[in-house]
């Protein structure tokens, strides 16, 4: 075919491709290689540590990307217990990707009518992964009929820099004979094929290979290669000059540079003035905004301005709902509680946690534990919820990451508190709004590319103090 090469599926299906019939990945790895290198020029330990850096940044990317997938499953296809019960072995051990492949051929199984068709699946033979009519013999689905590049340990725990059954390198390769028995042998076979060749034709063609190998041996070597010649030219002006003006050019240069500067200041004028303009008309605009969203905003609780949002980082828009606790002191505790329970009347709850959290490190956390257990309605001031210790106790105590915003300077301001010792069991944070000294509790509304505060800056020293795993590569 003359257009053979617009046809791809035609020619690919039956291939393992695996989503990718293009070279755009192999191209955006190559962009980003340059992009790190920054020059084609340099010395030769330079470059490579910023390709080392580059790797493990891009190691390290991947790696926080596939822990973030598979944590959690798509809900396009939803089962009962029982088929649910078949994905127990390999949930959690594969990527999301080919979880989600997966499910939707177990959903194909479920139905007699699809498993009396012959199987003529692409799913094999593109992606490598099992068509339902496979699934449907297993009671339970293993890992072992997953192929390793879908499963979640390819990038742990396995050496893929080892080849396995390779042939050795023989310990005496330079006194290798040039000619061994089975080369002698063929050679002798050629020798009889031209000798009993049937035509004339036939000689030709053998002559012809013969006279590519000769060709191949007769090349000259890449060490025995000359440099090239280098021409100098002789006639005319150097390269890159030119002649020196008479007085009269450079008059009429000074002329010409003096009518561009002047155009030049007026264009800036007119685009000044026309961006102040339109500066203005966008500053209205955003205020416009901002207002109809603080409008749409559902307040829950006790009534508060909305107008506080304005300054903070995250914006009005970005906001469902806030609720607004009763201001006796224990806010804090009431928004934690409305957010766990629902009720923020069970705060006192909330504390005993939050204390038997703090409790085998009570040489540490004394004084919280003491604010703990002050239970009074209203609370003295000393014992109000903190910004610091308190949304840490909580992200541990309830295994739930906490978000706080405030408008303030400091460096421990808007943060992300991870919980220490196990996965959060959501990836949505609670997020909790400071006012002054009242705390808020907020709803975010689901939307893409989310920027999330910077994470506690004590965070990174404990883990690596105590050797714990860092759960904050998922934010």
């Amino acid at each position: 075919m003359h257009d053979k090469e617009n046809w791809v599926n035609t020619y690919v299906f039956k291939h393992p491709h695996f989503g990718n019939r293009t070279s755009n990945r192999a191209e955006i790895s190559h962009a980003s290689l340059k992009h790190a290198l920054g020059t084609s020029s340099g010395k030769l330990k330079t470059v490579t540590m910023k390709v080392v850096k580059w790797y493990e940044a891009l190691v390290d990317d991947r790696k926080r990307r596939l822990t973030t997938k598979c944590l959690g499953e798509s809900t396009t296809v939803v089962f009962d217990k029982i088929n649910s019960s078949r994905l127990n072995d390999i949930r959690h051990k594969v990527c999301r990707f080919a979880m989600d492949h997966i499910k939707l051929e177990l959903a194909k199984s479920i139905i007699p009518e699809k498993l009396t068709k012959e199987c003529e699946c692409l799913i094999n033979y593109n992606y490598l992964l099992p068509c339902y009519h496979q699934l449907a013999q297993y009671k339970k689905i293993p890992i072992s009929c997953i192929p390793r590049r879908w499963r979640i340990n390819y990038l742990e725990g396995e050496d893929h820099s080892i080849i396995h059954n390779a042939l050795p390198v023989p310990k005496n390769i330079t006194k290798i004979t040039t000619i061994t028995p089975q080369l002698a042998y063929k050679l002798e076979r050629v020798t009889q094929i031209l000798t009993n060749a049937q035509s004339k034709q036939q000689q030709i063609h053998f002559e012809e290979y013969i006279d590519k190998i000769i060709e191949l041996d007769s090349k000259q070597k890449l060490e025995n290669l000359n440099g090239p010649t280098v021409v100098e030219a002789i006639k005319g002006r150097p390269k890159n000059t030119k002649r020196k003006m008479i007085a009269l050019e450079h008059c009429l240069e000074a002329e010409k540079e003096e009518t561009t500067k002047k155009t030049k200041t007026e264009k800036k004028q007119k685009k000044f003035n026309s961006f102040d303009f339109f500066r203005f008309s966008r500053h209205e605009l955003s205020l416009e905004k901002q207002q109809k969203a603080l409008k749409k905003i559902i307040n829950l609780g006790s009534p508060c301005d909305h107008t506080l949002l304005t300054n903070l980082t995250i914006a009005p828009h970005q906001i469902s709902q806030i609720f607004s606790p009763e201001a006796d002191g224990n806010c804090g505790y009431r928004a934690i509680a409305m957010e766990v329970y629902q009720n923020q009347e069970r705060w006192p709850e909330v504390k005993d946690k939050m204390k038997n959290r703090a409790r085998p490190y009570a040489c540490i956390h004394k004084p919280i534990i003491i604010s703990l257990q002050d239970k009074r309605s209203p609370l003295p001031q000393q014992h109000w919820f903190g910004t610091i210790d308190h949304p840490q106790l909580v992200a541990n105590a309830y295994n739930r990451t906490v978000a706080v915003y405030w408008n303030t300077p400091r460096e421990t301001g808007d943060c992300l508190f991870v919980p220490f010792t196990t996965t959060p069991d959501r990836f949505e944070p609670i997020i909790l709004i400071l006012d002054i000294n009242h705390f808020l509790l907020a709803k975010r509304k689901p939307t893409r590319n989310f920027n999330w505060p910077q994470i506690n800056p004590f965070h990174k020293a404990i883990v690596k103090k105590y050797n714990l795993e860092d759960f904050s590569i998922l934010y």
